[in-house]
């Protein structure tokens, strides 16, 4: 049993156990912090077991169709008979682009120059990295202005801004990056 890492939506991914023993064992599979019960709640899911005739091995292959993020997670193939069980796990992996699923903040609001921060958190694996844009340009790179203040870059950032002008006011781009692609969520800033 070894760990696995798979790009979401490949057609499947498959981990494989062997278990030996007199007499042969049988195998069980659980995702460890997980109550559903692999392959008889989730529909996606495919137990295989190789058995050979007058042989002490049993082979199991536990295959997910199409994978996705709430896959990944530790497995355990267990071996069990009557002399005993034995357990190992390995890690699945599902990488995916990155999204904005559980960003909040889509308008902030200042007045009198009064300090805020915009703040964004981007969701994929790997880590995607952060930036903040406005106009079509990058704030740290193109923008070089004092009254911008950015804090983490991926997977949460939080940009300050102290709006002493109202150029300052309009619709800020918080941009998350990985190998798998580009997202963008747009921020409004309003009086």
């Amino acid at each position: 049993l070894e760990n696995v890492t798979v790009l979401e939506g490949v057609p499947s991914v498959s981990l494989s156990c062997i278990g030996r023993g007199v007499p042969r064992p049988s195998i069980h599979w659980r995702k460890i912090g997980s109550k559903v019960k692999l392959a008889t709640e989730m529909h996606r899911i495919e137990l295989n077991e190789d058995i050979k005739t007058n042989s002490e091995v049993t082979h199991s292959t536990l295959t997910i169709f199409s994978p996705e993020p709430p896959d990944a997670g530790l497995y355990e193939c267990i071996a069990v008979n009557e002399a005993g069980r034995h357990s190992k796990s390995a890690k699945l992996i599902v990488e995916f682009g990155p999204t904005f699923e559980s960003q909040e903040m889509d308008v902030q609001w200042s007045w009198d120059q009064k300090p805020v921060s915009l703040s964004c958190v981007a969701k994929s694996v790997p880590d995607a990295s952060l930036t903040w844009w406005v106009g079509g340009k990058q704030i740290g790179r193109h923008i070089l202005d004092k009254n911008f203040k950015i804090r983490g870059l991926g997977p949460e950032s939080e940009l300050f801004i102290l709006p002493v002008s109202d150029r300052y006011y309009g619709t800020y781009e918080c941009r998350a990056e990985n190998k798998y692609g580009t997202a963008v969520h747009p921020i409004q800033l309003a009086v």
